[in-house]
């Protein structure tokens, strides 16, 4: 018994449990295929066996008819003697309805009552009986004997071969599992190892590339997230417990960068919204493979990202197939406006460019409407304990969403709030004015089509 406990509390390296878990995969599975194999080649082997043995105890019934009939001793023993020849036949013979043998290979069974096999023959021949007919009248029966012996070699042949075959995948399947499990237990010490030193408090740990061989992998990307991950708790450590509540990279880095934290209350603040929604998404997602609607999506929230953060925004929220994004909030911005609009005016362009790669490869474009608006709104975080966010609430954002979804596919609408304070640097074209659910009165709507003249330098700085 203590032995027992012994090993069941003794360490076994991983490597050795995958290298012999494998193993035994490997070794149950062909025996597996081995069974299956051998048993489909014996009963293939027999039913070719007892088709064969019909078809010629049936021929030689029909070509000893007219034979027999005739009483011609000389060809009903050729006809024996040629089915004798055939592949695995013990004898064959001709007899008359009293079982007496009026033709047999063995010349010697002639005038004689044919026995049957004896008892432990029967276990390796298999017996064939045809009538021989003449107008309906049966003038006598062809037996033949086929030996099972040439199928059993044939059998033994192949359990042979297989048995080489297994062995042969069984080592070459250990040296595989060995390979595999040193693959897969390296990153995994490596892990193991560097979770020790992080949980040590050392956040300057780095590992290696997890990888064998050129290029990256799986394993690469696992050893990059885990650096990635040490840098985030490096961070983590010099900021307050408040920081471990947002996601957020640009509210982070506002906590970094102040010991203090008014952001935290709600306060109001006049701010521009942007929104951009894909159209058609439903209908794309529904007839598009799920990878290809992961990758469109991807790409697409890339270029708008890229665009938002180039123009100073911040990016509030992904909502499915659109987004939000704020300028003004949390960080103040005097021309808000103007780079709210530069940054839907970017994405429209960074699109175009997506779709003729689409396009190329034969994949549908992506279309987008954008909606500009600017209001005072409340921006705070809201809500638990356990999860906070940065966000902005109030009629200028709900009038922002009203815009996007009257923006038809690749128009961008700005209220005239939006548009006012940057309205020397934008050409627009006018729009009938636009009724928004909620709102009274309609709404002055313009269509963003550009920009009139280069950008100051300090736009974005």
């Amino acid at each position: 018994m203590s032995q027992i406990q012994s090993l069941q509390n003794k360490r076994i390296p991983l490597l050795v449990k995958m290298a012999v878990l494998i193993t035994l995969v490997i070794c149950l599975t062909t025996a597996v295929i081995a069974y299956v194999v051998l048993g489909r080649q014996a009963r293939l082997f027999r039913e070719e066996l007892t088709t064969r043995g019909q078809a010629l105890v049936q021929h030689l019934a029909e070509n000893a008819s007219t034979v027999l009939l005739e009483r011609d001793e000389l060809a009903l023993n050729l006809l024996v003697e040629e089915a004798k020849n055939n592949k695995d036949v013990a004898y064959a013979a001709i007899v008359d309805p009293r079982q007496v043998v009026l033709a047999h290979n063995d010349l010697r069974q002639i005038g004689q009552t044919l026995l049957a096999p004896a008892t432990g023959e029967k276990a390796t021949l298999l017996e064939f009986v045809a009538p021989i007919r003449f107008q309906q009248k049966e003038l006598g029966r062809a037996q033949l004997v086929v030996s099972e012996a040439g199928m059993r070699r044939s059998l033994r042949e192949a359990r042979l071969f297989i048995f080489a075959l297994m062995t042969g995948i069984i080592g070459l399947g250990i040296g595989t599992a060995l390979y595999t499990s040193n693959i897969f237990s390296r990153p995994i010490r490596l892990l193991v190892e560097g979770t020790k030193v992080l949980g040590q408090g050392n956040f300057q740990h780095r590992l290696p590339p997890l990888s064998v061989g050129q290029g990256r992998d799986e394993l690469t990307d696992l050893g990059v997230a885990f650096n990635d991950m040490a840098e985030g708790l490096r961070k983590k450590e010099l900021l307050q417990d408040s920081f471990g509540r947002y996601v957020s990279p640009e509210i982070a880095e506002m906590i970094f960068q102040s010991e203090a934290g008014p952001w935290l209350e709600a306060t109001r603040h006049e701010v521009t919204i942007l929104f951009v929604d894909i159209r058609g998404y439903t209908h794309y997602a529904e007839h598009t493979a799920p990878a290809v609607v992961i990758e469109m999506l991807n790409q697409f929230f890339g270029l708008a990202t890229e665009a938002i953060i180039r123009n100073g925004g911040f990016i509030n929220k992904f909502l499915g197939d659109a987004l939000m994004a704020i300028f003004g909030a949390p960080a103040s911005q005097p021309d808000q406006a103007y780079r709210a609009a530069l940054a839907a005016l970017d994405i429209q362009s960074s699109i175009q460019e997506l779709n003729k790669k689409l396009q190329g490869e034969g994949k549908d474009p992506v279309v987008v409407g954008i909606g500009i608006n600017r209001g005072d709104v409340v921006a705070g975080t809201v809500g638990s304990a356990a999860r906070m966010e940065y966000t902005v609430v109030g009629d200028a954002v709900n009038v922002a969403s009203r815009l996007t979804s009257a923006a038809k596919g690749g128009d961008i609408l700005i209220s005239k709030a939006a548009l006012q304070p940057a309205a020397d640097r934008l050409r627009v074209e006018p729009l009938p004015p636009l009724q928004v659910k909620g709102k009274a009165e309609s709404l002055e709507v313009y269509s963003l089509v550009g920009k009139t003249g280069p950008e100051r330098s300090e736009e974005k700085s």
